[in-house]
């Protein structure tokens, strides 16, 4: 992904984000207005060329086949004008000759002209050259890249921003590795570097419903073809080049790791977006807290501000299109990304489909957020507040307790400081436990959604009280006690 920011004079506000495909952050280049930053010092043909490919992104963002366009607008205007020529002109009736003599050739010549080239021009915009044709049809991705590089002297990239593409393929999903080995970047740029990846398994449902040939193909189809297809070159070579492999189909540590070390300086996963900074929150666990510190202020800031856009509406919850076959084969092909970035091989809310046995690989060094993001259905609000509360109350019942929370967990909490009593007693803190709503897209939270009647009830019969004495309690406890991270974690 591009340059957010790249300023030579101060390279030190620099910001680039290695854009992993279907993760999220696609609207920061709108927000950062990459598109006519990119631009500048361009010569006028170049320029319009990056015009037109982020129209093209942009179109491609809401539609896997995009019928309302400039295209098809000027499709139909040739059409028009075609058929009033063919119909108006006697030469071109039916059972009248013509001469290469006569002057009424030249407008037929003309109509078959709009014809033809209306028709590739429909063709080539709503079909051929969207992403279930080339990126999925090696053949089309390459005479794709040769004609936009050779034929029409590299239109649509621009190297120095990494927008666009050309023959090296799309920049604006370059993988770290590839920016080095091209030098589109020097090495001491990646100090300015952020990424976003997502559980594996959410990004399979992802890619499927930006790359499918329309709702008629299932996604247990497409997960045969893709895995059996798109990574068989990948898998024997480990070429990660798009003349060979489908930027979509690489792996998410292929973007972020060069030979088992990460190379992009901070790594944010998407169930992290909203859960690191949410409104509200005034009280954080000691994890929750390092890992606020570890995320660059530059990078917080791009974030906070970042709008949603390119996604895909579904039918159902992501976890829900899985049977254990599909589990299998995404657990087994994308195994490295679960390890790589700390999620769990089990598929969340199916404790119905087993994952396959997969070792880890080796010398892989652990992600480090310890946040767990796992997010669970049928969540009994009243009895979890119940619980957090014995459990808040004394370290030892936190120990004991812990594992049985484990099972209940929640993904979403906040906790809000309430006023002293009238008693006298020291400033007690109230907690509530807020009702969780459907993700619709790719960077929501994936829960299903609890009727505002029945979320009301739950939160105002959940709330608990406990002593400051007692978080200061908490706070005593070692960093590594798993129990006591649990619970914190999720209050």
């Amino acid at each position: 992904m591009p340059w957010l920011v790249h300023d030579e004079e101060k390279p030190e506000d620099d910001l680039l984000f290695v854009h992993v495909p279907r993760c999220g952050g696609t609207s920061l280049t709108k927000h950062y207005n990459v598109a006519r930053k990119c631009r500048k010092g361009l010569w006028p043909w170049r320029r319009f060329g990056m015009l037109y490919w982020f129209y093209r992104y942009r179109l491609l963002e809401k539609a896997n086949f995009p019928f309302i366009t400039i295209e098809n607008a000027i499709f139909v205007c040739q059409y028009t004008v075609a058929i009033i020529l063919y119909l108006t002109v006697p030469a071109y009736r039916p059972g009248n000759d013509c001469d290469a003599e006569d002057t009424f050739c030249g407008y037929g010549v003309t109509a078959y002209s709009l014809f033809a080239t209306g028709a590739t021009m429909f063709l080539v915009s709503t079909f051929l050259g969207t992403a279930p044709f080339i990126g999925r049809q090696t053949i089309l991705r390459r005479i794709y890249a040769v004609f936009f590089t050779y034929v029409l002297c590299n239109w649509m990239g621009r190297e120095k921003w990494l927008v666009g593409c050309n023959i090296k393929g799309w920049f604006v999903h370059f993988t770290a590795a590839k920016m080095l080995k091209y030098e589109s970047i020097e090495e001491k740029d990646l100090e300015n570097s952020f990424a976003i990846v997502r559980n594996p398994y959410s990004r399979m449902v992802s890619v499927y419903m930006y790359n499918r040939f329309g709702p008629l193909e299932s996604f247990k189809g497409f997960v045969k073809r893709w895995c059996t297809s798109k990574l068989a070159l990948y898998r024997q070579t480990g070429s990660t080049e798009e003349w060979d492999t489908y930027c979509h189909a690489l792996p998410m540590f292929e973007y972020t790791h060069l030979d088992g070390e990460q190379i992009v300086k901070c790594i944010i996963k998407q169930e992290e977006l909203k859960t690191l900074w949410m409104p509200g929150l005034k009280i954080q666990s000691r994890r929750h807290k390092k890992r606020l510190k570890e995320i660059p202020p530059k990078v917080a800031d791009a974030l906070r501000s970042m709008p949603h856009a390119n996604s895909r509406k579904r039918s159902k919850p992501w976890w829900d299109y899985y049977d254990q076959e599909l589990v299998d084969l995404v657990a087994t092909n994308y195994a490295e990304d679960f390890y790589y970035f700390g999620y769990d091989i089990a598929l969340p809310n199916r404790p119905d489909l087993k994952p396959p046995p997969i070792e880890p690989p080796p010398s892989i060094r652990p992600f480090s957020s310890n946040l767990d993001f796992s997010i669970y259905k049928d969540q009994d609000l009243k009895g979890l507040a119940r619980r957090v509360s014995s459990q808040i109350s004394t370290s030892s019942s936190l120990r004991s307790t812990s594992r049985r929370h484990d099972e209940s967990r929640m993904s979403s909490s906040m906790a809000t400081i309430g006023e002293p009593d009238t008693r006298g007693s020291s400033r007690r803190i109230k907690i509530r436990v807020d009702s969780l709503e459907t993700s619709k897209d790719d960077t929501k939270e994936a829960n299903e959604p609890a009727s505002p009647a029945a979320a009301k009830k739950a939160v105002s019969s959940s709330a608990a009280t406990v002593t400051e004495g007692d978080l200061r309690a908490l706070d005593a406890e070692d960093d590594a006690d798993a129990a006591a991270g649990s619970v914190l974690d999720r209050v």
